[in-house]
């Protein structure tokens, strides 16, 4: 079996058993939902090892200590949202680690580069396609956080930060009113596959 097959029956595995088989279009997105969560905890533990790697060579060990352990629990959570079948465990701990790891790499290269401030736009897409409108609250908290890393470095500039968080504000707005509608559309899904 290839990569991509053996993916495939990972993500499956990880879909609740009631939607599973109720309806074409409530599999579809419940599988899209889940390998887009898979494929967060990767590219978060790769991106938390990478930075372990350059942070021991610059010498920040415990640092590096701390982004190993991130990159490990990114990288074991979803085989055990699998064992423990908690999909929406998985999706909180993914958002929750997976900005930490975004979070952090901004306050390690702030103020020297600035153009970081602007990685926090990938958070919002994270939090309202993986835990629906509910994401509100994640995207609410995570840029008050960062906001507080932001603060204890003084030098950066005022307009670049008002740049990133208009931004942030309309990209959080559009994704609300999306998953707004896609919860809407599960339901009636789950109607139809229940009628």
């Amino acid at each position: 079996m290839r990569v991509w097959g053996r993916l495939k029956s990972f993500f499956e595995s990880l879909i609740p058993e009631e939607e599973r088989y109720a309806n074409q279009h409530l599999y579809r997105t419940s599988f899209l939902r889940v390998a887009l969560l898979g494929s967060l905890s990767l590219i978060g533990s790769g991106a938390s090892y990478l930075y372990a790697i350059i942070d021991v060579i610059e010498g920040d060990y415990f640092i590096a200590f701390l982004e190993a352990v991130l990159g490990t629990v990114l990288f074991l959570n979803p085989f055990v949202a699998m064992k423990y079948k908690n999909f929406n465990v998985m999706a909180m701990v993914s958002v929750f680690l997976f900005s930490a790891v975004i979070l952090s790499a901004i306050f390690d290269e702030l103020p020297e580069d600035q153009s970081t401030l602007v990685w926090i736009l990938v958070i919002p897409p994270v939090t309202f396609l993986t835990l629906g409108r509910k994401g509100v609250y994640w995207a609410g908290g995570l840029l008050l956080l960062h906001l507080a890393t932001v603060l204890l470095r003084p030098q950066v500039k005022l307009g670049m930060l008002v740049d990133t968080y208009l931004s942030y504000s309309l990209i959080s707005v559009i994704l609300y009113f999306y998953a707004w509608m896609s919860e809407r559309y599960r339901e009636v899904w789950s109607n139809l596959a229940r009628t």
